[in-house]
Parts: structure tokens; C-alpha cells; sequence
């Protein structure tokens, strides 16, 4: 292709990019430049477009100090640029080699993390809501490649897309990432630098084997196309195919996900029941959704977690599964729950302050109901953790009482002839430590009666002469 054309051809697909991309214009742009042919032709292709579009444009770059003096002159070439064009910008310093051995992360993962938290820091500080970046055609078929090798489903071969839109690495900001040159070559891009008599920088560190990516671009990549000379276009078009795929499939995500999931903020529970009634492709789109909802990201996130995650939601009640980056999932008999921290797990509602319970009748705590009621011991018995049983002569229903553990309490387990420590019971039956300030207690006269969810006390078990019976239950309302 003429080199004259290269120009023309990125000018207007930029152009199409903010004709047609669902960004609001009205608030400032951030530019995340390298200072590299393909952030140097992003930034001037965008400059071009200022005044049609009346961007208000902010520029980012960051020194991750690792090329010492070299860095610095990248830094103060992207800090020309800037002036030159008038585009108010940071230049953000940040010590990844520090940052790295801190956190126990690879170079590359830590100088990508470095990247993102300070996109995400300077956005919100500017008010923005997108940063554009300039990743090329080469950018992604080494993306598509790279998560083959690790292992991927079919999002991770879909690589990045022109608009992405989701959490940040924080987790918490919604940040847009822009990506209007993913269609071209670095070979374009760096036509157009000569074409636009523009001279970007050269950061040696690109041939460094150090980096993953770099060894599949100066390594891997050239021996494949000895097989496939147009590889990397192989690649791309494998992308673009799963693009449509995946996003049909997320659409019927959207439509299920309600009926599937319940939304608790700081968990999310899988209907076991409905869950499995799914498509296989199905699960594991809203397991990947569940995942990137609490986690904030999919970081260290593999195909296998999964898979493996959808078995266990599958499978039998009680089991646990630790996943990267600090969140678990845990199932029970009718529901499976993937939370952040323990307590998220906890089945139980929030006891503030003890309160008595209506004996016949239901008592509101939370998103919970105590249901009391007096049935006779020919009466059917429905078998529950959350569903206790008691010889009404034993105790006063007047002074019974929900609370939650205190300091010295004590508790005769049934079929105990003594009694124990509530603190040494909760131990002994493993019960997590980040749980025990939340499990419900109830007590008669001063006497710890049941400790809902594990045991009831033994005296006031049901025996052979009992005639009246206390149900008493525990039901969420949700």
C-alpha cells in the first residue's frame, strides 16, 4: 500500500472512533503516550481532531524508571510533545523495580499494574472517564498468543477491543479504555511518523528477553510464521471471528444473570439449582462475570479456576476453593456464594442488639425471619441447620432471647454431660473465627439453648415423655 495513504486511512478511522464510540466528549480525554511510534501517531491523530470535536485533552506519561537515563530522556521528549501541542500533562515517576519486589510480581506484571493504578489515579483526578492508548494489530495478536499459551477461554482469544469498559485495577473507579489504532500494524504506525515527519522514541527495553511478551514477538512469533507466514493476521482474524460469538453469549449472560444470581454487594450467590440447568458455555460466563464483579479484575484468573469453579458449584455441599488475588468460593446444599473476605460467607444476619422472639409467631432481624411455633411430638419434623427443636417443660418462652456470643459463656452441647466454654465449642467445630461475633444464640433464663446452625443444648433436648414441642427456625427473607 502507497505510504501516502497510511495517514488518511488512521485519520479517519480515528475520526469514526469518536463518531461512533458511546464516550461522552464533553469530559476531558486522558492520553496515555510513550512517546513510541504508535502512541506518538495516536497523538497526533487525535490532535487533528481537537477543534471538530472540542476535545479537552490531558496527557499522561509514566517513567517506571527502569532505563535510568534513558527513561529520563523518553520522559522529556513526551513532555516536548505536550507543550508543543498544548496539552496540559503529567509526567508520573513510579519505581516499579520497587513496586515488584514488594508485591512479589513478575517486571511485567508489576510495570502493567503500576500503569493501570495511575491511569485510574489521574482520571479520576481530571474527571475523566476514558484513556486512550495505543495499541496496535501487533499488540494483539501477541495478546491472542499469550493467553493461548496460558490457557484461556474464549474472552481471553477475543484479546483487547477498540472501547473496553469495566472496573479498573482498583477495583472501584469505571474507567474506559480506548484503544482507535488496534486495527493498524506498528508497521503503519510507524509509517505515519515518517509521513507526519514526526520522530519517535526507541525504548531498547522492547528486546529485552526479560518480558514475556517480548520473547513472543522477537522469538516465538517469527518461528510460527515459518509455518503460517501471516500468523499474526491468523491471530487477529481469530479474534474478530470470537468477538460476535462472545458477545452474543454475554447478551444471554445479561438476560439469565438475574434469575441465576443474587446480589448481596460484597457476594454474590449462584442458585445452585437454576445454575445447573445451564449450558455448559453459560457457566462459565457467569462464573468469569462473578469473578471479574468481586475481584475488580481477572488478573492471575485462568481457564482451569473456571472450570474447576463450576464443578464445585456442581458437586457437594460443604466444599471450599481458594482463587488469586484473595476471594473464594463456598457451597452449601441449595446455593454457592464467591465473596472477598470470610464474614462474607457467613450465612447469618447482622445481630446489633438482643432481642426477644414471639412464641407462637416471627420475629424480624435483617433479612431474617425467627419463626416460633408449638407443635406435638406426632407432628412431621423437617431436618435443617436452621431448624431447632425443643421439650417445651424445659424451658420459659417469655424470656427467651436472640443475642450473640459473650465473654464466659458457657454451653452443655447435646449429648454433652457437661457443659463447655461456647468460645472452645465454636473451635471445636471449626467454626471460622471471622463468623463466631455473628452466629446467633439462643437462650432461656439466662442459658444458652441453641447455637443456631450447630447444636442445641442438652437440656432441653426432646425426650421420650415430651408432649409439646418449641420449633424454632430461621428463615431469610431473601
Amino acid at each position: 500500500m502507497p505510504l501516502v495513504n497510511i495517514s488518511k486511512r488512521i485519520h479517519r478511522e480515528v475520526n469514526n472512533f469518536f463518531e461512533t464510540a458511546p464516550i461522552d466528549l464533553n469530559n476531558p480525554i486522558l492520553l496515555a503516550i510513550s512517546g513510541g511510534p504508535d502512541s506518538l501517531s495516536l497523538l497526533y491523530s487525535i490532535v487533528q481532531l481537537r477543534d471538530k470535536f472540542n476535545l479537552n485533552l490531558h496527557g499522561i506519561h509514566i517513567n517506571h524508571l527502569l532505563r535510568g537515563k534513558h527513561s529520563k530522556a523518553d520522559a522529556d521528549f513526551v513532555m516536548g510533545e505536550f507543550k508543543k501541542l498544548q496539552i496540559p500533562f503529567l509526567i508520573k515517576n513510579f519505581d516499579v523495580k520497587l513496586f515488584k519486589d514488594h508485591h512479589k510480581f513478575s517486571l511485567e506484571e508489576a510495570a502493567r499494574k503500576a500503569r493501570y493504578a495511575i491511569f485510574e489515579e489521574v482520571a479520576q483526578m481530571i474527571g475523566a472517564e476514558v484513556v486512550f492508548l495505543g495499541h496496535t494489530a501487533d499488540d494483539q495478536s501477541e495478546t491472542v498468543l499469550m493467553n493461548l499459551i496460558r490457557g484461556t477461554g474464549l474472552n481471553g482469544l477475543v484479546g483487547m477491543r477498540q472501547l473496553s469498559k469495566g472496573k479498573s485495577i482498583g477495583g472501584v473507579f469505571l474507567i474506559n479504555l480506548a484503544r482507535p489504532l488496534l486495527e493498524f500494524t506498528r508497521e503503519e504506525t510507524e509509517t505515519y511518523c515518517k509521513e507526519q515527519d514526526l520522530t519517535p522514541c526507541l525504548d531498547l527495553s522492547n528486546l529485552s528477553s526479560e518480558f514475556t511478551r517480548n520473547r513472543v514477538r522477537n522469538d516465538l512469533l517469527p518461528a510460527l510464521e515459518l509455518f503460517n507466514p501471516n500468523i499474526k493476521g491468523s491471530l487477529i482474524k481469530l479474534s474478530r471471528t470470537l468477538r460476535h460469538d462472545v458477545d452474543f453469549l454475554e447478551e444471554r449472560v445479561d438476560n439469565i444473570w438475574p434469575i441465576v444470581v443474587q446480589d448481596k454487594k460484597s457476594r454474590l450467590i449462584f442458585q445452585k439449582k437454576t445454575f445447573g440447568n445451564l449450558h455448559s458455555s453459560l457457566k462459565n460466563l457467569v462464573v468469569r462475570r462473578a469473578i471479574n464483579l468481586i475481584k475488580g479484575n481477572l488478573d492471575n484468573i485462568q481457564f482451569f479456576h473456571i472450570e474447576q469453579m463450576v464443578r464445585l458449584i456442581e458437586g457437594e455441599t460443604g466444599k471450599y476453593m481458594e482463587l488469586p488475588g484473595g476471594i473464594a468460593l463456598s457451597v452449601s446444599y441449595k446455593d454457592a456464594i464467591i465473596a472477598k473476605k470470610m464474614i462474607d460467607f457467613c450465612p447469618f444476619p447482622v445481630i446489633d442488639k438482643p432481642f426477644n422472639v414471639n412464641i407462637p409467631g416471627s420475629t424480624k432481624v435483617d433479612n431474617w425471619r425467627v419463626n416460633g411455633s408449638i407443635i406435638t411430638a406426632e407432628d412431621n419434623r423437617i431436618k435443617s441447620d436452621y431448624i431447632a427443636y425443643f421439650d417445651m417443660d424445659s424451658i420459659k418462652c417469655s424470656s427467651m432471647m436472640v443475642r450473640t456470643r459473650r465473654t464466659g459463656d458457657i454451653f452443655q452441647p447435646i449429648g454433652m454431660r457437661s457443659s463447655k466454654k461456647l468460645k472452645n465449642f465454636m473451635i471445636d467445630s471449626k467454626i471460622p473465627s471471622a463468623w463466631r461475633s455473628r452466629i446467633p444464640v439462643v437462650e432461656s433464663e439466662g442459658k444458652i439453648l441453641w447455637v443456631v446452625g450447630y447444636r442445641i443444648s442438652d437440656w432441653a433436648k426432646i425426650q421420650e415423655k415430651t408432649e409439646k414441642i418449641l420449633a424454632l427456625s430461621f428463615c431469610s427473607d431473601q
